[in-house]
Order: structure tokens, then C-alpha cells, then sequence
């Protein structure tokens, strides 16, 4: 088991630092803090609303520049290494398809979490700057975006593990939308005339509700969380990702690589 654990944590590691070292994730994050330096300006527009818009803009622009962290990275995370045939010399004895896998993944995570914490910063940056305070309820609501980034970059891994890198990408990149419209699709059918009932229903049962991870609006208007609420969406996040996990381990154990 300790063996197992070092092996994983080099593998995490060292994709760590592949990944924040790599253009797109720093230029990401920089566009992050452009977008709050113009809510300070926005703000001083505003009528007694100037904190609330750097709240919103700060929460916004964490959770879609840590989308397209998610998905771009993500979905890059194992063709890459399958493109250039990279991926020979990694998986060697001892470390295992799973193992590359599940460290892969680990430090994809850590990547996410420095963008996180980096624009959390920001936020509360942001609003120093404009006299107000970081809350507790913002930081549960970055809580939960964090998961919700998690979420969708096992998403991404397991779509990078069973396919190409443009189809992964394109692929995550659709059902995290679709993700977010869970509650349309279960009633499709009343909208959309034609569309199958059956469908709807069932992209409904198995998608990903990402939708319930949005805390945002909560957390500026001052409405409580309640921790029960945290602590189901962290079971609800856990049980996505170990099972897209294991689906990505099965998938890439009988992926032939030559």
C-alpha cells in the first residue's frame, strides 16, 4: 500500500507541475484577474450594489475559468501522452494503467485547486480593495464550485482515457452543458415537441447535475447554507468521480496503445 500511495503521488506530481506550467492554465487564470480588476470599475457605477457585483463577478469568473481548466486540461491529460507515445515509458512495472490514471487525475485536481485558491484571492482582494469582507458563505460557495471543477474533470479524464483529444474535449465540453440543464431535459418532451420523453428522462438519471453545485446567489445574497447541503454535494461529487474513475481504468486497461 505504501508503495502504491508513492507511486501515485509521483504520478500526481509531476502532472501537477506539467500543468501549471503550461500556457493555457496560466493565461486562464491572468483573464481570471483581469475580469475582477473591471469589477472594481463596474462596481463604482453601481447603486448600492458595488460589493454584491464583485461577489458575483469573482464567484462567475472562478467557476468558468476553472471550467475551461478542467475541460481543456483535462481532456489533454492522457492523448498527449498517447499522441507523442510517451505513454510507453510510463507505464511500466510497477505502476500500473490505474495507478497512471488515478495519480493523472489527483493531479489534475491540485491544479484545479491552485486556480481555485489563486482566484479566491483575488475575490478577497477585490473586496478589500473596496471595503468589504471575504464571508464564511463565499467560501462555501467556492467550496462547492471546487467540487463542481472536480466533477468535471473526471468528466474530461474519462473522456481522455476512451478517446482522442478532440473528442474528449468535445465531448466533456457537452455534457458539462448538458450538466447544467438536467432540469430542462427531464421535461423536454412538454417543451420540445417530438423529443422522445424517454430521453429526456433518462439523460436526466444519468448526467451529472451540476446545476446543484451553484451556490453563488446564496452565498451573495446572504441566504445560509446549510452544511447538510455541503456535505451531500461532496458524497454526490465522490460518487460521480469514483465511478467515472473506474470506468476510465476498465476503459484504458483494454485500450490498445500501439
Amino acid at each position: 500500500m505504501r508503495l502504491h500511495l508513492r507511486r501515485l503521488r509521483a504520478v500526481a506530481y509531476n502532472t501537477y507541475l506539467e500543468t501549471v506550467r503550461q500556457r493555457l492554465f496560466l493565461g486562464f487564470v491572468l483573464f481570471g484577474f483581469l475580469l475582477m480588476a473591471a469589477s472594481l470599475i463596474l462596481k463604482d457605477i453601481s447603486i448600492r450594489q458595488d460589493l454584491k457585483i464583485l461577489e458575483d463577478v469573482g464567484l462567475a469568473a472562478t467557476e468558468f475559468f476553472g471550467t475551461l481548466i478542467a475541460l481543456f486540461l483535462g481532456a489533454d491529460l492522457i492523448g498527449r501522452d498517447v499522441e507523442r507515445r510517451t505513454l510507453h515509458l510510463l507505464i511500466v512495472k510497477p505502476l500500473t494503467r490505474t495507478e497512471f490514471i488515478v495519480g493523472r487525475y489527483l493531479g489534475l485536481c491540485l491544479t484545479i485547486l491552485t486556480s481555485v485558491v489563486l482566484m479566491a484571492i483575488g475575490v478577497a482582494l477585490a473586496l478589500l480593495t473596496a471595503h468589504g469582507s471575504f464571508s464564511w458563505a463565499l467560501a462555501e460557495a467556492i467550496f462547492s464550485i471546487f467540487l463542481q471543477l472536480c466533477l468535471t474533470g473526471a468528466i474530461s479524464t474519462f473522456l481522455s482515457a476512451t478517446a482522442s483529444r478532440p473528442l474528449a474535449l468535445l465531448g466533456a465540453t457537452v455534457v458539462c452543458l448538458l450538466g447544467r440543464m438536467t432540469d430542462v431535459l427531464k421535461n423536454a418532451s412538454l417543451i420540445l415537441e417530438g423529443f422522445p420523453d424517454w430521453l429526456g428522462k433518462g439523460l436526466y438519471a444519468g448526467l451529472p447535475n451540476l446545476l446543484s453545485f451553484d451556490l453563488k446567489t446564496r452565498a451573495i445574497y446572504g441566504d445560509p447554507i446549510p452544511l447538510s447541503l455541503l456535505g451531500y454535494l461532496v458524497f454526490y461529487a465522490l460518487a460521480y468521480i469514483t465511478a467515472l474513475l473506474a470506468l476510465a481504468a476498465m476503459a484504458f486497461e483494454r485500450r490498445d496503445l500501439k
